[in-house]
């Protein structure tokens, strides 16, 4: 007698399965990159709108079309700026409810110390006694 396989599935059926699963999951990645595509074609559209067709206008309607852009972007642009205001804002407000939250459990945060090399601080000494000996003085003049 043959030795009994403990899979279910000959390798030919896995492969074949594992194929299919493979396929099934690129098709679902490709729908939600379009979906994605299409979402983002249209909220431009929505923002910018339309381009226009400059080929056919005289210059007095190229004018009004620069002038209308133009304060589109200066309303795109005070309203960013108005944006990241708020979310300062908003930032600071979490930071300070954050530390009163700290304050009321009674919980401090510790600054970390920063260590310091013993030749630092020999140094440190030597450059404060340095700065009160004049070596200009003590300088000979060479002519």
């Amino acid at each position: 007698m043959g030795k009994q396989h403990k899979h279910f599935l000959s390798r030919e059926r896995r492969k074949k399965l594992k194929m299919a699963i493979h396929h099934l999951l690129e098709e679902e990645r490709l729908k939600k990159e379009e979906i994605k595509l299409q979402e983002r074609r249209r909220i431009i559209a929505e923002r910018v709108g339309q381009p226009d067709n400059i080929e056919d206008m005289d210059d007095d309607s190229l004018r009004q079309l620069i002038l209308r852009y133009h304060e589109h972007v200066f309303q795109c642009e005070s309203q960013k700026w108005d944006l990241e205001f708020e979310v300062r804002k908003s930032d600071l407000m979490v930071h300070e409810l954050y530390i009163r939250v700290n304050d009321l459990r009674g919980k401090f945060v510790k600054p970390s110390l920063k260590k310091v090399d013993q030749y630092e601080k020999t140094m440190s000494k030597f450059e404060t006694k340095s700065g009160d000996f004049n070596f200009k003085a003590q300088l000979k003049k060479v002519m």
